[in-house]
């Protein structure tokens, strides 16, 4: 009987020691908060220069941040085909996810609408591909921002980056968008 106990407390500690080498560190830069944004419509007839249409992100600073990762993610819904010709198969209803991921060294961020538009279309666009759906007609049914602070002045430390992002902030019904 106290072989077969000391044999359990090693195989134990055997794992515990393996689970603490295999575990990834958590990144220390705290959750930001109060995630909010604005939308300009811009005026395209504005003399002498015409003042883009923006969406304006921002957040509450996070200590110990040096820099920002704002994430837009949603998911659209596809209908259309898959298959080549002469018989291809119909498909609806597929759930297709997006993702763009943007950059700020402060806590805020404007994006130009144009751009975003462009770079939302092109995530569509190659999720539709990589799913080999033809003839493609789709909707976007959520589309929401989250931010993290990320903190990479020390590019020889291992610590992760898998900090903690904000709670989502919709951006959907906007026409705007």
């Amino acid at each position: 009987m106290k072989v077969k106990n000391v044999i359990l407390l090693v195989i134990g500690m055997s794992l515990l020691v393996t689970m603490a080498t295999l575990a990834k560190d958590k990144g220390d830069v705290d959750q930001p908060q109060n995630l909010g944004y604005v939308l300009n419509p811009g005026d395209l007839y504005a003399e002498p220069d015409p003042i883009p249409a923006t969406i304006a992100f921002d957040w509450d600073d996070v200590a110990d941040a040096e820099k920002y990762s704002l994430d837009i993610e949603g998911i659209i819904v596809v209908d259309g085909t898959t298959g080549t010709d002469p018989d291809p198969i119909p498909v609806e209803d597929v759930e297709l996810e997006i993702e763009l991921s943007f950059s700020s060294d402060i806590s805020e961020l404007t994006l130009d609408l144009q751009e975003l538009h462009a770079a939302l279309y092109a995530a569509i666009d190659a999720a539709i591909a990589e799913a080999e759906i033809n003839d493609a007609q789709w909707e976007v049914v959520e589309l929401y921002a989250k931010v993290k602070g990320l903190d990479p002045h020390d590019k020889t430390d291992t610590k992760s980056q898998d900090n903690p992002f904000s709670e989502s902030v919709s951006l959907l019904p906007h026409p705007e968008l």
